[in-house]
C-alpha cells in the first residue's frame, strides 16, 4: 500500500500553505495526497457534535476540500489528490488519518473545523498521538526553503530515528545539518566535594559526548553531509530552539524526550515550538523512555 501524505486544511491562507508543503512532499515520495478537513457543530452544549450538524456544514467542509484541490491542481498535476470532509474533533480526526499516512501535515494557524488547530490541547494530542512524523508549518517559508536543517537532541537511546529524519532533510535539501543539546551545570548530579570548575567541565563533557554521538549515528548513512554540533548552555531548551529556528529552514525533534530537550513535544518546549518557531517543525514519533530520576 501507498501510504499517502495527509494535510489538515480549513480554507485559510496558512491552511493552503502547508497543504503546498504537503504537496511537495508527496511528489518527492511518488505518493499520493489527502486533503482533509474535520467540522463539528458550531454549538455543542448539549448536543451531539455530529449528528446535531445544522443543514449544510457538510457541504461547506466540502467546498473546503475541493477548493484547495483545485488551487493545488495547477502545480502539482502529478499528484495524485483525494478529499475528506470528516465529521470529527479536529485533532481526533488527524489522529486516526495519521495512522495510514507516512506524512501529517498542519498549519500553525486555522479557523473553521481546525481553529485552535496547534493551540492548547489540540497542539498536544496532534503531537504527542500521531501514529507517525507531522509537519507543523510555520512562518512563510516555502517546502525548499534556503537554510540549514536544525535537530535538537537530548541524551536518551531513542534519538536515532530523529537524526535519521533529520539528515535525510538536510541531504534532499543539499544543506547542511545542525545538531543542537542543551546543557547545564547540575550541580546536584557530582559529589559535594567537586569544585563548581569540575563540575563545569564533567558537564560539557558529557555534553560534547552526547553531541558527538549524535553526529557519529548520522555519518555512516549520509557520509557527505556536513553535520555541525552545537552545545548550548542553556536552563531554558525551548527559548533555545526557538531562537535557533530564526537561521533554519526547518527544525527536527522528537516527540519523547529527556535529558537536553526534557519533555521534548510534551510540555513547555512543545508550546515554545508550535506558537513561536521561526520556521517549519518536522516532528518525529518515537518510543517513550523511563525517566531516569524515577
Amino acid at each position: 500500500m501507498n501510504a499517502p501524505v495527509v494535510v489538515g486544511v480549513d480554507g485559510s491562507p496558512v491552511s493552503l500553505r502547508a497543504a503546498r508543503h504537503g504537496a511537495v512532499a508527496a511528489r518527492r515520495e511518488r505518493a499520493p495526497l489527502t486533503l482533509v478537513h474535520g467540522y463539528v457543530h458550531p454549538y455543542t452544549v448539549g448536543l451531539d457534535a455530529y449528528a446535531a450538524a445544522p443543514p449544510g456544514l457538510e457541504e461547506a467542509a466540502q467546498r473546503i476540500v475541493d477548493g484547495a484541490a483545485a488551487t493545488l491542481a495547477d502545480e502539482f498535476p502529478d499528484v495524485e489528490v483525494s478529499v475528506r470532509a470528516v465529521a470529527g474533533a479536529p485533532a481526533g480526526v488527524l489522529v486516526r488519518e495519521s495512522a495510514h499516512a507516512r506524512l501529517t501535515v498542519v498549519g500553525a494557524r486555522g479557523r473553521g473545523g481546525f481553529t485552535e488547530l496547534l493551540l492548547g490541547s489540540v497542539a498536544s494530542q496532534v503531537t504527542a498521538h500521531a501514529h507517525g512524523p507531522v509537519l507543523v508549518v510555520r512562518g512563510e517559508h516555502g517546502p525548499d526553503e534556503a537554510g540549514p536543517v536544525l535537530v535538537g537532541v537530548d541524551d536518551s537511546a531513542d534519538c536515532r530515528p530523529v537524526l535519521l529524519a533529520a539528515a535525510a532533510e538536510a541531504a534532499r535539501r543539499e544543506v547542511p545539518l545542525v545538531v543542537v543539546y542543551a546543557w547545564w551545570v547540575d550541580s546536584f548530579a557530582f559529589p559535594l566535594t567537586a569544585t563548581y570548575e569540575d563540575v563545569e567541565r564533567q558537564a560539557r563533557a558529557q555534553a560534547e559526548e552526547v553531541v558527538a554521538r549524535a553526529v557519529s549515528e548520522v555519518a555512516p548513512a549520509y557520509p557527505e553531509l556536513t553535520v555541525t554540533p552545537r552545545l548550548e548552555r542553556s536552563l531554558d531548551p525551548e527559548h533555545t530552539l526557538v531562537e535557533d529556528s530564526r537561521e533554519a529552514a526547518l527544525v527536527v525533534v522528537g516527540s519523547r524526550g529527556r535529558g537536553g530537550f526534557r519533555g521534548l513535544l510534551l510540555g513547555s518546549v512543545s508550546q515554545a515550538l508550535v506558537h513561536h518557531a521561526a520556521c517549519p517543525v518536522l516532528v518525529v514519533r518515537t518510543a517513550p523512555q523511563p525517566d531516569r530520576t524515577t
